[in-house]
């Protein structure tokens, strides 16, 4: 019912703004961006009587929805974003396998639009498609130490296992025949600098521009007396972060081991081999960690994971479940993990519960950590 209530809002919004009638369906959440504006599309009839997609940007400060783009055929866009003056998007499209095309994997497609006027709209592919999710997301920050006629947005691009890369797409202010000045993108922009080689897990805190990733590395070294002296070969999964200023480059400011049971190493690939496509909060994962971090501006980090740590044994399962075959077999177990940081204190929680069939999100601990 609430769902349907926005959708309502929205379309009444539309309507405000046009003296034509409005048929928007299909709305979907695609995106979030640092000053709480929200990303989506939805699906309307155009004049010839066709069905486009529509792809816009919702203010929540203003209350105002403004159409960004609108494609002349429906496409199964799962994210996207908008720098902070909106004349340029970056979106990803998903392909999924149908009887029509030759695709056997669903591949992962990012796109960049220019939303200038009088500008070449034409999307540009800004890579080839992947079977490996690709997520992409614009840095916010005014920077100064660029010329007053130039402008260097930025936008980072995540692709799941491989990298995550920063891409910047300069616009130039152009002085016109009658003496008037306007901005202009001409589709070149330098090659991309690669900030992490590879990552298990992603995460982008929009409102604080923040990027948080799982990789794996070998464990330092401890000479200790009594503690268990690990295999240079193994990699322990680690969670750092990025902070990304407007003037000042990208810096680490979180480097801390993490406890991952039952997580394949980067080497093995996607221990589920199915994608998790979150837009809001934007992560980058596959369906074998079901982690997520919140946070604020006082320096307080939740981390919040969910996951399946061991099939019970025949001996418990039958003291539990006594002679249900049936439940004995589907029955597992799960662990809630909430670690809270701040100011170098650390608290960790876990409990765990056992499940019959499918399991529940841990979506409950999360409402009580935010509150």
């Amino acid at each position: 019912m609430a769902f349907q209530n926005i959708a309502v809002k929205l379309c009444g919004i539309l309507q405000s703004q046009s003296k034509q009638e409005i048929t928007a369906r299909e709305w979907r959440l695609i995106g979030q961006e640092q000053d709480g504006s929200q990303m989506l599309t939805w699906i309307s009839t155009s004049k010839d009587g066709e069905d486009v997609l529509n792809i816009g940007v919702y203010t929540n400060k203003t209350k105002t929805l403004s159409t960004l783009y609108t494609f002349g055929h429906q496409l199964n866009i799962i994210q996207a974003s908008v720098n902070s003056t909106q004349s340029l998007l970056v979106y990803v499209e998903k392909v999924l396998p149908t009887e029509d095309n030759e695709v056997k994997d669903p591949l992962y497609r990012p796109f960049l639009i220019c939303l200038l006027k009088g500008s070449d709209k034409t999307p540009i592919e800004v890579e080839e498609s992947s079977k490996k999710q690709i997520m992409v997301q614009y840095v916010y920050g005014k920077s100064n130490k660029y010329s007053p006629g130039i402008r260097n947005d930025r936008f980072i691009l995540f692709k799941h296992l491989e990298c995550i890369k920063i891409y910047r797409t300069p616009m130039f202010l152009n002085e016109c025949d009658d003496g008037s000045e306007k901005w202009g993108f001409d589709g070149i922009y330098p090659e991309p600098e690669t900030i992490v080689k590879v990552f298990s897990w992603a995460q982008w805190d929009c409102v604080n521009q923040v990027l948080y990733y799982i990789h794996y590395r070998q464990p330092t070294q401890s000479f200790a007396e009594g503690e268990e002296v690990k295999s240079p070969l193994e990699m322990t999964p680690t969670l750092s972060a990025f902070q990304f200023h407007a003037d000042l480059p990208y810096e680490t400011v979180l480097n801390i081991p993490l406890s991952l049971p039952h997580v394949a190493g980067l080497g093995e690939g996607a221990a589920c081999g199915a994608y998790e496509d979150d837009p809001v909060p934007l992560r980058v994962h596959d369906c074998s960690v079901d982690l997520q971090i919140l946070c604020d501006q006082r320096g307080v980090l939740c981390i919040c994971h969910h996951y399946l740590y061991k099939p019970l044994e025949d001996s418990m399962t039958s003291l539990v479940l006594e002679d249900s075959i049936d439940l004995k077999d589907s029955g597992v177990n799960f662990a809630y993990s909430i670690t809270l940081l701040q100011h170098g204190c650390v608290v960790h929680s876990v409990g765990s519960r056992l499940a019959l069939g499918e399991s529940k999100s841990f979506a409950a601990i999360i409402h009580f950590v935010r509150r």
